[in-house]
């Protein structure tokens, strides 16, 4: 944008100075370079606002699965928390991962710990996760809401509604489903004889 405002004020210049018409190609060429710079900074500043809205949404569809048992547990949080550190998000993104499941939290309390409650707010974050992501980022998500699920040793009845729920909204298949739990089972199951 500097580069482009100093070219078309050099193309005025010229315009006041000289009577030759190079000014005009340097007023155009200029304007081209601002249009150029604006176009770049608009399009990282709408790519950090859809970075945002990503972590807000996938935060909150995890919260609400780890949810579904009662209480978030600090298993429940480091899954989550792991989850973002593996896909390469900053410190401050963590950050604000923690704030929005201590948010979700405070709601979920708030309505007197309701399971069924949890269900449209999870509808609500998994239309939002749609619309940033992609069919393997969500196998990713739902990955990580089968480690959740399982994370105190048993599955509820309650985890594994919300978990199904969740993948149904992500325009996930109950194959997705049932293979990330094939996976998981085969991850935890170690072979005879070994400790």
């Amino acid at each position: 944008i500097a580069f482009g405002i100093t070219t078309a004020c050099a193309g005025i210049a010229l315009l006041i100075l000289t009577p030759a018409i190079w000014w005009w190609s340097g007023l155009l060429y200029g304007s081209y370079q601002i249009y150029i710079g604006w176009a770049f900074i608009s399009r990282r500043s709408r790519i950090a606002v859809e970075r945002v809205d990503y972590v807000t949404s996938t935060a909150k569809v995890l919260t609400l699965v780890a949810l579904a048992d009662g209480e978030l547990t600090p298993k429940a949080i480091e899954i989550i928390r792991d989850t973002y550190t593996r896909a390469g998000f900053a410190a401050n993104e963590l950050s604000e991962v923690d704030l929005i499941a201590a948010e979700c939290e405070r709601a979920f309390r708030g309505d007197g710990s309701d399971t069924e409650r949890l269900l449209p707010r999870l509808q609500a974050a998994c239309q939002d996760v749609s619309k940033h992501s992609d069919h393997q980022t969500r196998l990713i998500f739902l990955e990580a809401g089968v480690l959740i699920v399982a994370s105190d040793g048993y599955v509820s009845r309650a985890g594994e509604r919300l978990l199904r729920a969740a993948a149904s909204w992500l325009g996930l298949s109950t194959m997705d489903v049932d293979e990330a739990w094939r996976r998981y089972s085969a991850a935890t199951i170690s072979p005879v004889g070994t400790p």
